[in-house]
């Protein structure tokens, strides 16, 4: 069966966001720095505290991530793409008070009752934009 795993790049910041994510999402974290993989050695010494891959395993779904280590290209905040998490509206209430910490104020849409169900969205800390589902 396929699953569908979100795929977070952070500019320096991923192995504080994935822990953060493992907290509130009651998942578990597995974080490789470039300096732990086998990649070590082909890469710059400015990057080898970075993220190379993070995983948050929460059963039911995946995040997986890194640090930006693209030699070239910038990267660049945006607000194209959600995660987009369903639950009971119990687990709504509950990631959005865990992951809207310290969130982008501007951005915050708390808890709402909508016609499919809870909603709330927010950009958390990260740059990272979430919409959470309450079923």
């Amino acid at each position: 069966m396929s699953k569908l795993a979100p795929y977070l790049l952070f500019d320096d910041c991923c192995a504080e966001a994935m822990q953060s994510y493992a907290e509130a999402l009651g998942g578990t974290s597995t974080v490789l720095l470039v300096r732990d993989s086998p990649m070590a050695s082909s890469m710059p010494t400015n990057v080898q505290h970075k993220v190379v891959n993070a995983q948050v395993d929460c059963g039911d779904f995946v995040l997986s991530a890194s640090d930006w280590l693209h030699p070239v290209r910038q990267p660049m905040q945006g607000n194209m793409v959600y995660v987009n998490l369903r639950g009971t509206e119990e687990q709504v209430r509950d990631w959005f008070d865990k992951l809207g910490q310290g969130a982008d104020e501007t951005t915050v849409e708390g808890p709402k009752k909508m016609p499919f169900g809870l909603y709330c969205s927010f950009t958390d800390r990260f740059g990272v934009c979430w919409m959470l589902i309450g079923e």
